[in-house]
């Protein structure tokens, strides 16, 4: 955690001098392309983290690797990381960094996984769906995964977003719809996973869907049950007020 919080008070200082000088993409490109190199290139990486170097060569080393490619404010800062032995935490510092810019130009990052490969026209209509749907612009990472053409569709996802083989749970569906009924301000405890199919059913028949067809998407078998829902939900959409214009 230690490391995280150093490597975030590093970033955003990188961040602040990023606005005053080149921008924060010429930046943004500068640090990720010397995290790349420490990521592929375990001999580069070796020569930054070991003590039998002197601080002065490895800076020579990186004036001369960088000095033409990056901003000489930059620059500079990797000058700084080396002599205050920050060197290591380069490829944490250029993660917080790009987590910034996210939140700069307002982006998220969405893991996309899909049975086959979208033409260009399709990616582009995903990217303008989930742009819309979440209010931020989406830079989608696709991974191509033939096997999700079965099983569940709704998916648990475990610690660090990987996706789980089992189908959420009534209580994963009962957190999610309460966690999103708090963000919206509501009573949270006023709600639950069973609100989803009673909404279901409401919508359904305000959109005059067929009722068989509606108990057949929603697995009831007592109509007597759905009827209940509908009833319930056209409450005040049938009220004699509500034709009022108010």
């Amino acid at each position: 955690m230690r490391d995280e919080t150093i490597a975030r008070n590093y970033a955003e200082a990188l961040f602040e001098l990023a606005e005053r000088h080149e921008g924060v993409e010429a930046f943004g490109t500068g640090i990720e392309m010397v995290a790349r190199l420490i990521d592929e290139n375990d001999d580069f990486r070796r020569f930054l983290e070991t003590p039998r170097i002197a601080v002065e060569e490895k800076k020579a080393v990186v004036r001369t690797a960088f000095g033409e490619e990056l901003p000489a404010k930059l620059v500079n800062f990797l000058m700084i990381t080396l002599d205050k032995r920050r060197q290591r935490l380069l490829r944490l510092i250029a993660r917080e960094y790009m987590g910034l810019m996210d939140q700069h130009f307002n982006r998220v990052h969405v893991e996309v996984t899909l049975a086959r490969r979208l033409d260009e026209s399709s990616m582009q209509e995903m990217e303008n769906r989930l742009t819309a749907a979440l209010g931020k612009t989406a830079l989608p990472h696709v991974r191509i995964k033939p096997g999700i053409l079965g099983g569940a569709i709704f998916r648990t996802v475990k610690k660090g977003g990987v996706l789980h083989d089992n189908r959420l749970s009534d209580r994963d569906v009962a957190r999610i719809v309460k966690r999103s009924a708090q963000k919206a301000g509501l009573n949270p405890d006023d709600f639950s996973g069973h609100s989803l199919r009673a909404g279901f059913a409401t919508q359904a028949a305000i959109n005059m869907a067929r009722f068989d067809k509606i108990m057949d998407q929603g697995g009831w078998k007592s109509e007597l049950t759905v009827k209940r829902y509908i009833r319930d939900g056209n409450l005040f959409r049938e009220n004699a007020a509500s034709k009022l214009g108010l």
